[in-house]
């Protein structure tokens, strides 16, 4: 559990303000901003990234769901899939 610790400490300090633990350590969400593209395009897509972490974390992997108003519900699922493989 320590080390599990550990890691929210780093994402807390990292993303500071848009790090909100939800209840118990176990549970947390991340807003996540959008930035220009490198052509300095503004991305329209922001989006909060709630995760669930088991008991069984770091052998089971997160529980993760997307929040964004500007994608359909579809796109969000697909945004957890990706990101769910990508783990």
């Amino acid at each position: 559990h320590e080390e599990v610790e550990m890691e929210l400490e780093a994402l807390a300090a990292i993303y500071m303000d848009d790090f909100q633990p939800l209840g118990t350590s176990a549970h947390f969400e991340i807003t996540l901003h959008p930035r220009d593209d490198a052509d300095g395009q503004s991305v329209h897509v922001g989006l909060v990234l709630a995760v669930r972490l088991s008991p069984d974390y770091p052998a089971v992997p997160p529980e993760l769901e997307v929040r964004a108003r500007s994608l359909r519900r579809d796109q969000s699922s697909k945004v957890c899939i990706l990101l769910t493989h990508a783990l």
